[in-house]
């Protein structure tokens, strides 16, 4: 009935410091950044219709698993809160007033106390977005939404997180949307030249001794033949220098083979998923027609078989 868990794209995995199951609701993943590591905090909260006991059990174990993160780390905490935050001006800073909902139910009230607390803000109702994209959850019978799935971040980090919407197209199989957030301290820095993405020398290849005496030969030779006079500016002979050091990592090491796709993943695999999402997007379209539910539904389960 319940279950949380984390998925880690493979160019990540190296980053990963650490992971724990705290219980069936909540656990936790560190990663390492750039400038800072990253505790992220997944959760699955008790419904607005649990038990006192229920929900104050919850929070208890959030709020422990909360202190006992490092303290230097910038702590998120995201998934399904159930929980509805209005805009009222009282809690203002720790909620924004761009919220879908006007009042906050018990849930959310909850929430704003938990983020208080930790000084934290609830960064899904931060940015101005229009209503269609602040939806999170839609009953089944596809007659009301719901914005219950929540970001909540430390507010020292709040300049750092830069957007959160929900994807309604973003097909993830379930009834709830697909909620993405652009942070401006990302885990990687790729480097790009006019949208392309910039493949990394093939650096593996120094752990070979005669590959690393091969390069140093190259790159000694390379720089003696720079002339000594014509730069005017330390900027202009870094830029000789840095473009000789390319050249030669270019020549010597290459570049990295980008990964190829599974090979279980076929053209009929692809078929099917298209299909799939295609028939999302009509589903999504024309809301209350159960022919189109219904053949989401067949495709799903074609691209499962």
């Amino acid at each position: 009935m319940l279950g949380v868990g984390f998925v880690v794209k493979k160019n990540f995995k190296h980053l990963v410091m650490d992971f724990k199951a705290i219980s069936t609701r909540i656990c936790t993943l560190r990663i390492k950044g750039k400038f800072f590591n990253y505790t992220i905090i997944n959760v699955h909260a008790p419904t607005e219709v649990s038990t006192e006991e229920e929900k104050d059990s919850f929070y208890d174990l959030l709020q422990k698993t909360y202190e006992q993160s490092p303290s230097y780390d910038v702590k998120i905490v995201i998934g399904d809160m159930n929980a509805q935050v209005g805009k009222e001006e009282m809690y203002c800073p720790t909620i924004g007033k761009q919220s879908l909902h006007e009042k906050t139910n018990d849930n959310g009230y909850r929430l704003i106390q938990f983020a208080t607390l930790n000084n934290m803000v609830i960064g899904s109702t931060m940015f101005q977005h229009k209503n269609v994209h602040k939806p999170t959850w839609m009953v089944p019978d596809r007659s009301f939404e719901s914005q219950i799935d929540h970001m909540v971040i430390d507010a020292r980090h709040m300049s750092d997180l830069m957007d959160v919407r929900s994807y309604r197209r973003g097909n993830v199989d379930s009834d709830h949307y697909l909620v993405i957030a652009r942070m401006r301290a990302r885990i990687s820095n790729i480097k790009k030249i006019r949208g392309e993405r910039i493949r990394k020398f093939c650096i593996s290849k120094l752990q070979d001794k005669n590959m690393t005496n091969m390069y140093v030969k190259r790159l000694e030779e390379s720089l003696k033949q720079l002339p000594c006079s014509g730069r005017e500016t330390v900027q202009e002979e870094w830029d000789i220098c840095k473009s000789t050091i390319q050249q030669v990592a270019e020549e010597v090491l290459g570049r990295q083979v980008s990964r190829q796709r599974n090979e279980w993943f076929d053209k009929d695999c692809e078929r099917a998923t298209k299909e799939k999402n295609e028939a999302y997007l009509i589903m999504q379209q024309q809301r209350g027609t159960r022919n189109k539910v219904l053949r989401y539904q067949e495709k799903r389960r074609e691209e499962n078989t």
